[in-house]
């Protein structure tokens, strides 16, 4: 599959949410990606957590962009999840896959969608890898094998 196609499709399903929160979306695609292989819909599953948490992370008129591109040597694909939010601190950050961990219990988190994102993703063959400043926001790359691979 094409990993713009699931990109795209997350980012339909949360159109009202991003429009809601008055959040500025940016997709930066890259036009010749390569295909990974797996479940397209386990695959948007990822994706749409992470807008959430950059939504729910993001002030209004934050800027949320979402990347995707290839690396130059082959092998694996990546896409990213930026925002410009408040940011995970960091002894949160060391947590933010475990299963149940949220800063977000009163507002209704529940602290899996990071956990099941992380086994998704692993499930593909791929990783996670999260860098935040607390009040910069947060970038969140997933990076899965290329089909070729």
């Amino acid at each position: 599959m094409n990993l713009n196609e699931v990109v795209t499709a997350a980012c339909t399903l949360l159109a009202s949410q991003i429009r809601a929160g008055q959040l500025v979306l940016s997709l930066a695609l890259e036009e010749q990606l390569a295909e990974v292989t797996g479940d397209f819909h386990r695959l948007e599953q990822v994706v749409i957590n992470l807008l959430m948490n950059a939504c729910r992370a993001s002030e209004p008129g934050g800027n949320i962009v979402v990347t995707t591109r290839m690396d130059p040597n082959g092998g694996t694909v990546t896409f990213e999840v930026r925002d410009e939010g408040h940011g995970i601190e960091k002894d949160h950050l060391e947590r933010v896959l475990d299963p149940f961990f949220t800063t977000w219990r009163e507002e209704g988190g529940t602290g899996l969608g990071l956990a099941v994102s992380s086994r998704i993703v692993r499930e593909h063959g791929g990783e996670m890898a999260f860098d935040s400043k607390v009040g910069e926001g947060t970038r969140v790359r997933v990076i899965l094998p290329s089909r070729e691979e």
